[in-house]
């Protein structure tokens, strides 16, 4: 089968013992922050943003989804900050490298939050990134926080087929 469109997402943070998923509960990710990264939720990041980096070398995958998976229990900046260069710089490094690789990055807004952050999305756009949105984003807001990080234009599936459509 030839497929247009082939997602890829890091789900997962290698550990001493195997991997842990970034995104069964917060009480799971608080337990893997503390057993395995010393309770340093920035170790934590930065070890996820280098996994996700690797999405570049997969050329079975041409869309990024769910890249900031690693913030989604860290409502309000319960856990930390993420405009904080320790959050900030592994994450650039793993957009340099998948927008390099021609990558394109989904928008998502579950619960309202746009993903990725208007800063990981402004610097996708700064890298010549393209994006496109999860089919069950809110597209309204997804297209305005597109519009606002300097984004005109995003990709859709129409038809069967990606097409490149105006904000």
């Amino acid at each position: 089968m030839n497929f247009e469109l082939a997602l890829g997402e890091c789900r997962f943070v290698p550990t001493a013992d195997g991997k842990r998923d970034v995104a069964v509960s917060e009480e799971y990710t608080a337990d893997t922050v503390e057993k395995y990264f010393r309770g340093d939720h920035y170790a934590y990041c930065r070890k996820y943003f280098g996994e996700a980096a690797r999405l570049a070398d997969r050329g079975d995958v041409n869309v990024i989804t769910h890249f900031d998976l690693v913030a989604k229990f860290n409502k309000d900046g319960k856990y930390f900050d993420e405009t904080h260069p320790k959050y900030v710089m592994p994450a650039l490094v793993a957009i340099e490298r998948l927008c390099a690789a021609g990558k394109m990055f989904e928008i998502n807004t579950d619960d309202g939050v746009v993903r990725p952050s208007a800063l990981l999305l402004s610097s996708v756009y700064e890298l010549g990134g393209k994006v496109t949105f999860a089919p069950d984003a809110d597209l309204e807001l997804a297209k305005g926080a597109a519009k606002e990080c300097g984004f005109d234009l995003a990709y859709a599936i129409a038809d069967g087929k990606l097409v490149q459509t105006e904000l």
